[in-house]
């Protein structure tokens, strides 16, 4: 029990930062020579900014594909992102943060905890319906791995232990729970909170996060990579002298050979 309290959450952090890190080391490293950008590409670099965002944040290509499955991939993607600055947010200003906008401390308490409710629900809802659609249809089923299962499973259940935690706990227990993760942030920890939704909801959320490096998760990472390199700027033919053609991600050629055959495609050109 020692571990899962005052240990777990160090190694998860750890694992988590080091298994991402070395994921966007290879991402990075892997050759990509020339512009892969996708056309009719913008030119100007607030078109191609413009095109990042709406592919990123809106899920474009998704929308595109199929309306149902947009509708709960953005749900559930744009409840997490809520869930995730709602908890920083009362961690750090202990559920008050709407009174900077001039409301009362108690509407304040009431209109974190409904946000909050409010999300947990919709992501409850929107991987139910991931959930059913990987069952019912059947391109989704054949494309189905057990990983992908299992990482639904895995946020569903973390979405269930905090609606159920909000729904049994009072403000002084949230204000415990809040000393206790304030107390790992600092490196001080303070007495594990003694509530069993809390418990299971914490060791959910270690797993999930040690989880995320080695799994189909970690995508919130390699899409702004991707999209990234299929938007930068398109090739100018003929190339100027002097300045090889290649890509921004490309890794730093090695060897004369590869410098050669590089030098041979731009005299070509």
């Amino acid at each position: 029990m020692l571990f899962i309290k005052y240990i777990l959450p160090y190694v998860s952090v750890c694992v988590f930062l080091l298994g991402m890190a070395c994921k966007l080391h290879r991402w990075l490293k892997a050759p990509s020579l020339f512009p892969v950008t996708v056309f009719p590409a913008p030119g100007s670099s607030s078109g191609r900014l413009a095109v990042f965002l709406k592919e990123v944040l809106l899920f474009n290509s998704l929308y595109l594909h199929s309306r149902l499955l947009w509708l709960l991939s953005w749900t559930m993607h744009l409840s997490l992102g809520v869930i995730f600055a709602g908890h920083l947010a009362g961690i750090y200003f202990s559920g008050e943060q709407f009174v900077f906008l001039g409301i009362s401390r108690e509407k304040s308490l009431l209109l974190s905890n409904s946000l909050g409710m409010a999300a947990g629900v919709v992501l409850v809802v929107s991987l139910l319906g991931l959930a059913l659609r990987r069952i019912f249809d059947a391109e989704a089923k054949a494309a189905t791995l057990p990983s992908g299962c299992f990482e639904l499973a895995l946020l569903t259940g973390i979405a269930l232990t905090g609606i159920g935690l909000r729904l049994t706990i009072d403000e002084a227990g949230l204000a415990e729970i809040r000393a206790y993760l304030a107390g790992l942030i600092l490196f001080r920890p303070a007495d594990f909170p003694v509530f069993p939704w809390f418990f299971w909801h914490f060791v959910l959320a270690n797993v999930l996060l040690m989880y995320i490096p080695f799994a189909n998760l970690k995508h919130w990472l390699g899409v702004w990579i991707v999209r990234l390199m299929l938007i930068e700027p398109p090739p100018v033919y003929p190339t100027a002298a002097g300045k090889p053609l290649r890509s921004p991600f490309a890794a730093p050629l090695k060897g004369d050979f590869q410098r050669n055959r590089l030098a041979a495609g731009n005299k070509v050109r």
